[in-house]
């Protein structure tokens, strides 16, 4: 999927690469590495640290790449369970995607950044249902994520560039009528 390998500049550029030592992100004293990856059983920094520059660098690379996919088939189930209106089956979960896969790329890659960075999307039902149901106004009241209490700005405003603010009617109409006037 072509929208989910773009995906990885972005996350790069937003999760920062932490060195072979890892990096408290949160404050609350787990360690991340790589771009994001977040260590919880607190057993990595001894696997990592025998790592060359290169060699953790491509770690780095590959981790990223595979705690994206994960976080795309999260949030494509967690979606699809709450959000889609499917019917779960007597384990809790659904198997009919269709409502989640007919959304745009970009309502997929918000989801798949909230369940990246946040590990879930359900803390989130009004941006949910907005991306479900293409209100991109109401998406652009409901995206703000916050750490500790405090707006992640540079992720915030990033995500509203790449991804909300280019579905938002007016720019949409704006967009058209560029088109429309180009020779």
């Amino acid at each position: 999927m072509e929208w989910l390998d773009n995906m990885i500049p972005f996350l790069k550029e937003q999760e920062g690469w932490h060195s072979k030592f890892g990096k408290d992100v949160e404050g609350k004293g787990n360690l991340t590495y790589g771009y994001g990856h977040l260590d919880k059983s607190g057993k990595l920094k001894e696997t990592v640290s025998k790592l060359s520059r290169a060699e953790y660098q491509q770690w780095s690379d590959s981790t990223l790449k595979a705690d994206l996919n994960e976080a795309y088939r999260y949030g494509r189930q967690s979606f699809s369970n709450l959000y889609s209106g499917a019917t779960l089956n007597k384990d809790g979960y659904t198997t009919d995607y269709s409502v989640y896969d007919s959304l745009p790329n970009d309502a997929k890659a918000i989801i798949t950044d909230f369940a990246f960075n946040l590990g879930t999307i359900e803390s989130y039902p009004k941006l949910m249902n907005a991306l479900k149901e293409g209100d991109w106004e109401t998406v652009e009241d409901e995206y703000i994520r916050k750490l500790n209490g405090k707006p992640l700005g540079k992720r915030n405003d990033d995500i509203f560039k790449t991804y909300i603010e280019p579905n938002l009617p007016k720019n949409k109409a704006c967009n058209a009528m560029i088109d429309s006037t180009s020779f």
